[in-house]
């Protein structure tokens, strides 16, 4: 009898299946001068660069509503581009939770996590995953740099 017990050390970035786009996302909150950072990055099953966005912006709040704010900015990323067979990927566990409808939700992140949970339900070819950070790490990268930025970078 093998038992398969997947550690998070060896979690890696794996592309999708062939006529998917997988969308990562990861965002940082730099406290101090009250910012939030936010990286996106989608590659095709080759794993070759589709989009990325690097960016900054004013923010004061928690980190569950900087994830969620993420999420939300690559959906719309992807609206605009109209991808389809997407699987949005991130590292903020409690988010992917809210949006799937598990979990525990505040009345703040409520509104956020019932429009996310429409907009997939539009979209059948969409899906969010978790991912532990090892296996998103260009989006963190992205999201490193965006805090030291004012605007956006791609």
């Amino acid at each position: 009898m093998g038992v398969n017990v997947k550690r998070r050390k060896d979690t890696k970035w794996k592309p999708p299946d062939e006529g998917v786009t997988k969308v990562n996302f990861d965002t940082a909150i730099d406290k101090p001068n009250n910012k939030v950072g936010l990286g996106i990055v989608a590659r095709n099953y080759k794993g070759e660069l589709l989009f990325s966005l690097c960016a900054s912006k004013m923010f004061s709040g928690n980190s569950d509503l900087a994830e969620a704010i993420t999420l939300w900015r690559a959906m719309d990323l992807v609206v605009e581009l109209d991808d389809r067979n997407v699987v949005f990927e991130g590292d903020a566990e409690r988010v992917i939770k809210g949006v799937a409808g598990k979990g525990i939700i505040c009345a703040l992140m409520a509104q956020f996590f019932d429009d996310m949970r429409s907009r997939l339900v539009h979209r059948q070819d969409w899906s969010v995953e978790f991912i532990y950070r090892e296996g998103n790490s260009v989006a963190h990268e992205l999201v490193k740099r965006a805090v030291r930025i004012e605007g956006k970078c791609c």
